[in-house]
């Protein structure tokens, strides 16, 4: 994370949360962080560091005007355009409401009934909850949001963009899902042939299909990712 909020000049803020906890070493973490270049302003660096504890509500203020600072310093503003667009931030499906996506709008404002599409789904806002769970009909630039109303569930980082009419939305559909097919195509004809080189030559015995299930698409990517560090030269999965 670190290196990919330095390869695209984002500016970190460090907050370290629990500090209420008995035993718990500020100076540590910080020590460690540093290590990753990120020094602190009081050493004479220029990453902000906060110490809160969620659960108790301290430091909060202190977080809240760091992000502040970082807004007023390099001067962000909402772009002005007609449509809204943002990036998706996590996914379910629900049984009540079917599939629920949590958007936060970058520019323009979100409204219900509004058409988005988000790379291969697409849909009508029919329901819009706010982060109180209440029921709001827009949002702003900067404001998240639960979403009901898409055609399946998007993928977590994906960016999302509204346009004026369901046809547009279809076609744009059309063409993203041949992309993601060829796409899909060439990465499993790379897969197959990976892994009969892999049997020959670790003379792998034992390989293991696995289906998973999880709550959020964002817990269900972080499993995938631990599972196939679990693989090995005796073990596939």
């Amino acid at each position: 994370i670190i290196s990919y909020a330095k390869n695209f000049s984002i500016p970190i803020v460090v907050v370290i949360n629990k500090i209420d906890i008995l035993g718990v070493d500020v100076n540590k973490i910080v020590n460690s962080l540093s290590l990753f270049g990120l020094i602190p302003e009081k050493w004479g660096g220029d990453t902000i560091f906060v110490n809160i504890s969620a659960k108790n509500g301290i430091g909060i203020d202190d977080f809240l005007e760091s992000i502040n600072l970082q807004y007023e310093l390099l001067e962000l503003k909402q772009s002005d355009c007609k449509y809204s667009n943002g990036v998706v931030i996590e996914a379910r499906l629900d049984k009540s409401y079917g599939v629920v996506a949590i958007l936060l709008v970058k520019n323009g404002i979100l409204k219900k009934g509004d058409i988005l599409v988000s790379g291969t789904k697409y849909g009508k806002i029919k329901i819009m909850k706010n982060d109180k769970g209440e029921f709001v009909n827009e949002a702003h630039s900067s404001i998240p949001v639960e979403v009901c109303g898409l055609s399946g569930v998007p993928n977590v980082g994906d960016d999302f963009f509204v346009v004026d009419s369901e046809k547009k939305a279809k076609s744009i559909i059309s063409s993203n899902l041949i992309e993601s097919s060829d796409k899909k195509n060439i990465k499993s004809a790379f897969s197959f042939n990976d892994i009969f080189s892999e049997f020959e030559k670790n003379k792998i015995n034992k390989c293991y299909n696995i289906i998973l299930k999880a709550d959020v698409i964002g817990s269900l990517e972080v499993l995938l990712c631990v599972l196939q560090k679990l693989s090995d030269k005796n073990i596939n999965i």
